[in-house]
């Protein structure tokens, strides 16, 4: 819909898909060249609804094109699915973040989410229907679109054949830096830009169970990935990458091969819909991470092809370790420059300023402000409920403000370690402060 925004009216509006069919909004649109690109949710109860991304006319509401984010069997890549009918390739919706857009490029950036059933033995009646990319395109892979008419430039694949539920639908943050990776940092590097320290424009980003990636955003080229938070991948999803072609290969270990097998996968919801912050100004990343890993049980009873399933503490940090993290990175060299560590757990955002200063809030209701540079804590207060949302500063009559939205996150309600939070459901507020003249 679009609204007037002085008088409230409704300008135009355009019926995209029917909710009953399992076909839903989750996330906003972005505006590009004079066009509304937005995405969609797929749930998982209805296979049969075919996810889309989508462009209108900004002033009419007249759809301009719309991309199908699983390939159908003529489509290019439609053979990863094998012989799986169309009407069984669901699920795999771009529900996150919206798509980042280059202006110099008109391309725009979007993170496609999994397939369902989440377990493959449940998807595709069994488990050894391959271990690398491309599988099942294009769930959990970046795509690279035309802005102007949704044809697809490049695409690339995180993660083949989900067995987890694992999402890469995070946001696809465009960097121009000098690509450097430290491999003492870094676990996946191509050899052509080892040690060349050559500027390049770049696009970033992190799945949910963890795992950073840097690929070039005019070409898609396989730059470097680490296993972030995690320095080995014996419970990661990912076994290893090819490093000369970046062809992604899953741990099969963790592979349910029949119904009722449990594995525990780590991690799960280590970032999800909040988003990271990066400044230009130190070249740092600023990352909201969480410790927490998914213990899911394969089963043939359920929609998802799970159950149970829920998330749990990383190993070893049950009792008394750190299970959130704010970690500083250095894009250029993918090495850690500082790290705050605490207990409660996070589904907040962060906001890099042009000041230098670093906002962060949890859910345990703290909002602080940290030095970008160092990461020394500056400014702490409690507020009314979860910070959950995306912060923002804007400056309004000669005065910079900092404005949040608090409350109503109930994500990690169901975990083992939820107990521990007093915070209240609720509040649902804006909370603004001001810097003093």
């Amino acid at each position: 819909m679009a609204i007037d925004a002085r008088t409230g009216a409704v300008n135009w509006e355009s019926q995209l898909a029917d909710y009953r069919d399992g076909i839903t909004h989750s996330s906003g649109a972005i505006v590009v060249e004079g066009r509304v690109l937005s995405g969609r949710t797929c749930g998982p109860g209805n296979l049969a609804a075919r996810c889309f991304i989508a462009a209108h006319d900004a002033s009419t509401g007249a759809e301009a094109w719309r991309f199908y984010t699983a390939a159908g069997s003529d489509d290019p890549g439609g053979e990863t699915w094998g012989d799986l009918p169309m009407g069984r390739r669901g699920h795999v919706s771009p529900w996150g973040l919206p798509g980042s857009y280059d202006v110099e490029l008109g391309l725009v950036y979007w993170g496609i989410a999994v397939p369902a059933p989440y377990t493959r033995i449940m998807r595709r009646g069994t488990w050894d229907v391959g271990d690398s990319t491309p599988c099942e395109l294009y769930s959990n892979s970046t795509v690279a679109l035309s802005a102007d008419t949704g044809a697809l430039d490049w695409y690339y694949q995180h993660l083949p054949c989900d067995d987890w539920d694992q999402d890469f639908v995070q946001e696809r943050t465009l960097i121009d830096t000098v690509v450097n990776p430290d491999p003492d940092a870094v676990m996946w590097i191509n050899p052509t830009v080892a040690g060349r320290e050559e500027e390049r424009k770049v696009a970033v980003t992190l799945g949910e169970p963890g795992g950073l990636f840097v690929l070039d955003r005019e070409t898609g080229e396989f730059l470097w990935a680490t296993p972030l938070p995690y320095t080995s991948t014996e419970r990661f999803v990912i076994r290893d990458i090819d490093v000369e072609t970046g062809q992604v290969f899953i741990n099969t270990d963790l592979v349910a091969k029949e119904v009722g097998e449990q594995y525990i996968i780590c991690g799960h919801n280590v970032k999800g819909w909040w988003s990271w912050s990066y400044s230009p100004q130190t070249g740092l990343l600023y990352i909201p991470i969480n410790r927490s890993c998914l213990n899911q049980t394969a089963n043939d009873r359920t929609a998802t092809g799970t159950g149970p399933r829920f998330t749990i503490p990383e190993p070893g940090l049950e009792e008394d370790g750190d299970l959130t993290e704010l970690r500083a990175l250095d894009i250029s060299t993918g090495r850690e420059v500082w790290r705050y560590s605490q207990r409660a757990p996070n589904a907040g955002s962060v906001l890099a300023t042009g000041g230098n200063v670093v906002f962060h809030g949890d859910l345990n209701r703290r909002l602080r402000a940290f030095d970008a540079e160092s990461g020394e804590v500056l400014w702490e207060t409690i507020l009314g409920s979860q910070i959950t949302g995306y912060p923002v500063t804007y400056t309004a009559g000669g005065r910079q403000y900092v404005t949040v939205p608090v409350g109503g996150a109930a994500i990690f309600r169901l975990s083992n370690y939820a107990a521990e939070l007093e915070a209240p459901l609720g509040s649902n507020m804006l909370v603004t402060f001001v810097l003093p003249e």
